[in-house]
Formats: C-alpha cells, structure tokens, sequence
C-alpha cells in the first residue's frame, strides 16, 4: 500500500506555492491553499475566498492528496 511521505508532500507544496486566497490557475480555474480546487466538503473554490492559514491549507491539501493515493492504491493491481 502506497503512502504519502514528508518529503513527497513538501515537493507538492514547493511546486504549488501557498496562495491564502482564491485566484485563478493557468486553466482558469479557481485556486487556494496549495493548488486545491475544491474544499474538504467537495465544494469548488470561489472567487473572494480566503484560508485563514498555512496549517489549514495544508490540511485541505491532505484531503485531496488522500482521494489521490486512494485511487492509486484501489488501481494498483501489482505488489510496489
């Protein structure tokens, strides 16, 4: 079963940067934390919005990292 390491997890934050508040990504589409596009309830993130701080970005971007290795470890019909 795959995990997220400490150091995996720092290289998506140093390659997604810290925004507290919701712009626009390349794609047009609205952004906050370290690149989440949607908050841990499924909701998508909207224009004006705000994170009160880094620890809270980072655990909205834990959320999204975790649906990731679920779906990785669920495809994963090989012993890694």
């Amino acid at each position: 079963m795959m995990t997220l390491s400490k150091h995996g997890l720092a290289i998506v934050k140093n390659f997604e940067g810290l925004r507290l508040n919701a712009y626009k990504d390349i794609a047009g589409v609205w952004t906050i934390g370290y690149g989440s596009t949607r908050h841990a309830n499924g909701k998508a993130v909207k224009s004006g919005e705000k994170l009160i701080n880094e620890v809270k970005a980072e655990k909205l971007l834990l959320v999204t990292l975790s649906n990731f290795v679920s779906a990785v470890n669920n495809g994963t019909k090989v012993t890694v």
